[in-house]
């Protein structure tokens, strides 16, 4: 490896898409450096490849001999760098060529422990540069360089707009050691210490999202909980007790950053099978007071869960249950004022905690996108919109006089029936000046722009959706802005409007142009951030490819060289019957082909959002899914968990997505036309994903056919429109090749046999065992102490048992929010996907009835129905996903949801339509091993 492919290994590292907005830190290790270059090395060992590094770094970028040390050859990179050369020696420059050079500054408080004075830079570099064979003088040369510190921040936050990370330089001011500090600033805190910060959170006694001072955050760093769980040495806590100490400041900052961040998640990390897992141990939340005021005067107190990572569907705190509102906060719960309490759920190890304070502020409920009617309490003051304050009386005083002299309007409403003994609540607006004694009055005046969180439909980094368009927010505003966007390389300005209801935000123009990047400013004033660019998108199905899916075989797994796989919607596979089933597919009597009126399509805004993303991962699908949801339809959502999960799985079925859970990947599909079963004629549905210009051509398309071909969309029942699931789009007519002909036309596959390759590629229930018992047992979680749920045939359900039959019995198991599920099968453990492992455990316990030939027996486990072109299932016990893909995409049709007694109670179904009957009763015989019940009534 020549200098420059070192220094783009070692800046990848750092600066790569997935670090987006995120803060970058330049600490590595040495064997990290070892690491990122092993692949492009043979045989060297790694000293081999740590002292290629170092001739290469010593050598520098070619023309640089003039410069004789590496800090001057740091210079000659950048001068390099400065002339905007691209290329050097075929290699591209794809990122500032002195990154390695800084990393090498770092590097000596990394690697060289010993007994230092705390901010004793240059002895560890002299020791690092002795240890290393490295007869270079570098004391006091850190100066020369400094410049190199801000263009690397000029250059990740203006020049390439946080696209790849946050490299910020942080500015000093002690005389002598503010160019020693620099390097110092980037690994006073190791990432395991910065990993471990949640833990420390935890067992500290920290509630999230909660105001802390500065002086807290000092004593829990230094206390021995702080010292043992970040392993701090003496020196870095000596730094950190330092009253102005600018690193000491630093460690806190970064250590108050990444408490923003924080989730509440306690963790724990474990070796399992020869492998590190992190399990998640306990979670703490905050519980917010809020409150409305009703007409007779009297304040009604209640509260809400504040958090930032997904609560289990099935959370329970104490009476409450179905909590969920949203991503950030649950439903209210009705509780009356106390100073400070707990919620608890020991199963899931969650809880809910009510500080005390001793000053509470209250915002009204559209700051947090709530209802108005009520004010919730948050953690800083707000220069525009109207707030309430609720103090304990000995500083009541005080704070009045505060409200009256700084402040525009203030009234005191301690006279309002149901505020709590020995506290005063006022009422004000528009602070002007900080509280002289609270830190959490203190106004702040250092406006940031942003597109407000929670508004917008997102799909990539500044980049927003055409659809549904994002807020723009100012923190700290005063009011008195006047907001414009300003389209990059044009002069002209386009002022915004304010919001209606909310002090701070404004709005976008519904006009805006897309795909043209934009700055968002305040006219006459600076405003940190305004130098990003924003980009409004449209969705494009020309984005779209199988090519960025792994190919996977029947079972579902990943395979590189197999012959036969699945690939998004793309089936390799060998042999097929094509007799078998052509008479379920085209149907000797014609159809009339007759094209309705003239159609305007306007298709799903879910749909659109995930042809603009391409590919995402559940979090950003439940963002998106809410933010669609709420804007959509009105009123309370209630299981609002449950519809998401469905509809991701439904759009998978439906052959728009590809999911699998176990990767945490969604990826949208390119529109395809496949045949499907019809009664007369021929009839086609298009699957992938469609943008609206494409279906509206294609309506234009059959309009001008001469009634050769048609296109209808079947619209979803009223339920499945709550989960947001598009339209199903059906071409008909009489004849095949109208279909190619039209698939040909807008440059999309047509694939006639795609449903019987479908077919053909699905193992069989026993196939599928052997398959799970071939790769081998794992370990159990059981010596983990982590609770397990078994799967039980009375209930089809996951429950709580003392104990069950290692014989043959399901599990579920959450050592993290991804569940892992596995079968016992005589006493060993097996994971395996949860559908799958549903079949094979009804399978084993049910009922056995003769087949047709010798030998051959079917389960019979009276749980799925069939009636004429109807087929129901219980939600409970979904079929795996690619015979789920195969039974949706029959007819283009989401399940229906059902409560139907066909056993002699009421079940919750999920109900086919326009599935053949002898198509389904073939099929779970000669599949899943089953034989399912036909009904008279009615499904």
């Amino acid at each position: 490896m020549n200098f420059l492919e070192w220094n783009n290994h070692i800046a990848k590292h750092f600066f790569n898409p997935n670090q987006a907005g995120r803060d970058i830190h330049l600490f590595i290790t040495k064997q990290e450096i070892i690491n990122l270059a092993k692949e492009n090395f043979e045989e060297e060992t790694d000293q081999e490849i740590w002292e290629d590094y170092l001739r290469k770094l010593r050598n520098g970028l070619p023309g640089s001999s003039g410069y004789p040390d590496i800090f001057d050859k740091a210079i000659h990179s950048f001068q390099q760098w400065k002339k905007g050369i691209r290329k050097i020696d075929g290699v591209e420059v794809k990122y500032p060529p002195y990154i390695s050079h800084l990393v090498f500054a770092v590097l000596p408080l990394i690697e060289i422990q010993g007994d230092y004075y705390a901010t004793n830079y240059y002895d560890r570099l002299k020791d690092f540069l002795n240890e290393n064979n490295i007869q270079q003088n570098l004391r006091n040369k850190l100066r020369d360089i400094d410049e190199l510190w801000a263009d690397l921040s000029n250059w990740s936050i203006n020049t390439k707009n946080g696209e790849l990370g946050c490299f910020k330089e942080l500015l000093f001011t002690h005389e002598t050691r503010k160019f020693v500090y620099k390097p110092f600033s980037q690994c006073v805190l190791t990432p395991k210490a910065i990993r471990k910060l949640s833990d420390f959170f935890y067992a500290t006694g920290f509630v999230p999202k909660t105001f802390y001072q500065d002086e807290f955050f000092k004593q829990q760093l230094c206390s021995r909980n702080g010292i043992a769980i970040l392993e701090l040495k003496t020196s870095v806590v000596e730094i950190i007790k330092k009253p102005a100490d600018e690193i000491g400041q630093s460690i806190i900052e970064t250590v108050k950053s990444e408490f923003i961040q924080w989730t509440g998640e306690e963790h724990e990390i474990v070796l399992k099978d020869g492998i590190e897992k992190k399990i998640r141990k306990n979670t703490v939340v905050p519980l917010k007071l809020q409150f409305k005021v009703n007409e007779d005067g009297e304040i009604v107190f209640s509260y809400r869960v504040k958090y930032s990572s997904e609560p289990p569907p099935e959370l329970k705190f104490d009476e409450f249950e179905d909590i969920y509102e949203n991503k950030h906060w649950s439903r209210t719960l009705k509780r009356n004022y106390k100073d400070s309490f707990e919620l608890k759920d020991t199963h899931n190890k969650w809880k809910a905690v009510f500080d005390f304070k001793n000053i509470r502020l209250l915002i009204r409920g559209g700051y947090f996108q709530l209802g108005n009617d009520f004010f919730i309490e948050t953690e800083k003051l707000s220069r525009v919109e109207e707030m309430y304050l609720l103090c304990k009386n000995n500083i009541s005083q005080s704070i009045q006089n505060w409200c009256e002299n700084c402040c525009s309007q203030f009234r005191n409403e301690t006279t309002l029936i149901n505020v709590p003994p020995d506290h005063s609540l006022f009422w004000f607006k528009n602070p002007h000046q900080s509280h002289t004694e609270f830190p959490q009055l203190k106004v702040y005046e250092n406006k940031t722009i942003s597109l407000r969180a929670g508004t917008g439909l997102k799909i990539s980094y500044l980049s927003y959706l055409n659809e549904m368009l994002p807020e723009v927010e100012i923190s700290n505003a005063d009011g008195n802005e006047k907001v414009y966007i300003q389209y990059e390389n044009e002069n002209e300005k386009f002022f915004l409007d304010k919001h209606s209801r909310t002090g701070g935000i404004w709005l976008l123009p519904q006009n805006i142009t897309v795909n043209k990047s934009f700055y968002i400013q305040i006219e006459n004033g600076f405003i940190e951030g305004a130098r990003r660019t924003y980009k409004i998108g449209e969705a494009s199905h020309f984005d779209l490819s199988n090519e960025n899916l792994h190919k996977r075989n029947k079972f579902n797994a990943k395979v590189d060289d197999e012959t036969t796989f699945i690939q998004g919607n793309r089936i390799v596979c060998s042999f097929l019957n094509e007799v078998a089933f052509t008479q379920t597919f085209i149907n000797n009597q014609k159809a009339t082909i007759l094209q309705g009126p003239a159609l305007n399509f306007k298709d799903n805004t879910l749909l659109k959002w995930l042809i603009g993303v391409k590919e995402c991962d559940i979090k950003k699908y439940n963002e998106a899914f809410e933010t669609i949801l709420h804007k959509t339809f009105e009123g309370e959502q209630l299981r609002l968990q449950e519809r998401r999960k469905s509809s991701l799985n439904i759009l998978d079925y439906l052959g728009y997505v590809d999911f699998n859970y176990s990767d945490d990947k969604i990826f949208t599909l390119p529109p395809k036309l496949i045949s499907i079963p019809s009664d007369r004629g021929i009839k086609a549905l298009l699957i992938g994903g469609r943008d609206e210009e494409m279906v509206n051509e294609m309506i234009a398309y059959c309009s001008k056919s001469n009634n050769r071909i048609t296109i209808s969309f079947k619209k979803q029942s009223e339920k499945n429109l709550q989960m947001l699931i598009p339209d199903s789009i059906i071409f008909e007519t009489n004849n095949k090749r109208e279909f190619e002909n039209l698939a040909n036309h807008f440059q999309i596959e047509f694939d006639d046999w795609y449903i019987l390759k479908l077919k053909n590629f699905l193992p069989t229930l026993s196939q599928y065992e052997q398959y799970t018992i071939g790769k081998g047992s794992s370990e159990s979680w059981e010596k983990f102490g982590l609770e397990k749920k078994i799967f039980r045939k009375e209930s089809l359900k996951f429950e709580l048992v003392n104990g069950y039959d290692k014989e043959y019995s399901l599990t579920e198991c959450r050592p993290s929010y991804i569940p892992e599920f596995a079968l016992w099968i005589k006493q060993s453990y097996y994971p395996i996907d949860k559908n799958w492992g549903k079949y094979l455990f009804i399978n084993n316990c049910s009922e056995k009835v003769r087949g047709y030939g010798y030998g051959i027996y079917f389960s019979k486990p009276n749980e799925i129905f069939c009636n004429s072109k109807n087929l129901a299932i219980p939600v409970s016990i979904p079929l795996p996903k690619f015979i789920s893909r195969l039974i949706l995409q029959l007819s283009g049709e989401a399940p229906e949801f059902k409560q139907i007694n066909l056993k002699g109670k009421s079940v919750s179904y999920n109900v086919y339509r326009n599935i053949p009957s002898l198509f389904t009763h073939n099929f779970f015989q000669a599949i899943l091993d089953m034989k399912i019940e036909t009904t008279m009534q009615a499904i």
